[in-house]
């Protein structure tokens, strides 16, 4: 895809699957965006791009060329945490594969429903969804204002403005068991219990982030940006301070905003991202020649007088293997028949031999034909990896016949 073409991103974590991505791509086209014209970018990488383009003062020589920092993108579900490599001319290259895990900003007003459950009453806020929506959303609307306040994670007690609609609901139910609400629509949260609502998904991020940071390739990684909504929470920039000693905490100012801006950036100029780490292996299903000292006995098939061993795993690339954006791994093989059928597969182990191994995922099938006015042994079938931003694109070829046909998979996950 040149620059040119680029009109439409899709931003996404990076430790989405492909289904989840399948699904932002397909949403996207149903809702009239060219598919050509479409590029997905990873949060946490955008993010990372827009901060090699800034110039952080005092802590501008952590960010010096060429330097590795890790990327915690903090947003609405999910917390991304990736190795970036800032290289020259501002581009990045991502030197760990993504992971985390679903404690993003919603876990925290999760908790703020339960809490205020327990405060009005089992029951008030499921009727105040039901028949005040408007006021539902505007209560979550003011806490999101609330929890990215300083005030909210500094004062004794943070006052919260509560919706009249859901006042009135707590009152007519709490009256009916003889207990008393008040008239105020003001709620008081004491600090201890903001610290609760927090506490869960902030402690997963960094146990997380301890145990990332045993990993021979990330232990030296001292420099942290934090992006993402709840990035601008003090009480989640302390504890990452507080409990991750030795680091360089950097907060970018709209640090909310830096995923947006990083993707105006990859949209300009997607090979920015110079590299990528694969995490999983990728390969294909073929048929060897049986080796009794090597297959096992039941994938043994008899074919055309000769004896194969089935479900084989040719490996195009590995997991943990840094690829180049644009790089291709071109596999040639002989047509067995007039219609060849080929099966792509995943794994996380970096040496499957077969494709009935636990941990083996197909990905999608492809099929391709042969001529008959050509011996099939002097026909080749060429199977292409291209690893172009963030899909991995498979095509058939028949070099013969020049008939091609291509599956495309966003699964550098």
């Amino acid at each position: 895809m040149k620059e040119t073409d680029i009109q439409y991103i899709i931003t996404v974590p990076a430790i989405w699957d492909i289904a989840a991505k399948q699904f932002m791509r397909e949403a996207a086209v149903k809702a009239g965006i060219d598919g050509e014209r479409l590029e997905m970018a990873y949060e946490s990488e955008v993010a990372a791009i827009w901060c090699s383009w800034l110039n952080y003062g005092s802590a501008s020589k952590e960010m010096e060329t060429p330097s590795k920092y890790m990327v915690i993108d903090l947003g609405g579900g999910t917390a991304d945490v990736s190795i970036i490599q800032k290289l020259p001319a501002n581009h990045v290259k991502v030197i760990h594969k993504a992971s985390g895990g679903a404690w993003g900003g919603i876990y925290v007003d999760q908790n703020f429903l339960v809490y205020l459950d327990n405060v009005l009453g089992k029951g008030v806020l499921e009727e105040l969804r039901t028949c005040h929506i408007q006021d539902y959303f505007e209560l979550i609307r003011e806490f999101e204002t609330k929890k990215r306040s300083n005030t909210f994670h500094t004062s004794q007690v943070c006052i919260m403005r509560l919706p009249f609609s859901l006042m009135e609901i707590a009152r007519k139910r709490n009256a009916a068991s003889g207990k008393s609400i008040g008239q105020s629509d003001k709620l008081r949260i004491n600090q201890s219990d903001v610290k609760t609502l927090f506490s869960e998904p902030v402690s997963s991020l960094i146990d997380h982030i301890k145990d990332f940071r045993k990993l021979d390739t990330v232990n030296d990684v001292n420099t942290v940006l934090l992006v993402g909504g709840c990035s601008e929470s003090t009480y989640v920039q302390q504890r990452l301070r507080d409990e991750l000693p030795g680091i360089t905490l950097i907060v970018p100012e709209d640090a909310g905003l830096a995923v947006l801006k990083g993707a105006v950036l990859f949209g300009h100029n997607p090979s920015i991202v110079a590299s990528r780490v694969m995490a999983h292996t990728y390969g294909i299903a073929v048929n060897n020649y049986f080796d009794e000292k090597k297959h096992p006995s039941e994938l043994k098939t008899l074919y055309k007088g000769k004896c194969f061993a089935i479900n084989c795993f040719e490996i195009y690339v590995k997991v943990n293997e840094e690829i180049r954006v644009d790089q291709e791994v071109v596999r040639y093989f002989k047509p067995a028949d007039r219609q060849s059928h080929i099966e792509v597969y995943r794994t996380m182990s970096d040496k499957p031999e077969y494709t009935i191994e636990p941990g083996c995922e197909l990905l999608g099938k492809l099929e391709i034909n042969s001529t008959d006015s050509v011996p099939l042994t002097d026909q080749r079938i060429e199977v292409h990896f291209m690893f172009g931003h963030t899909e991995l694109l498979i095509k058939v070829k028949n070099v013969h016949t020049g008939e091609e046909t291509t599956l495309a998979l966003d699964c550098l996950k």
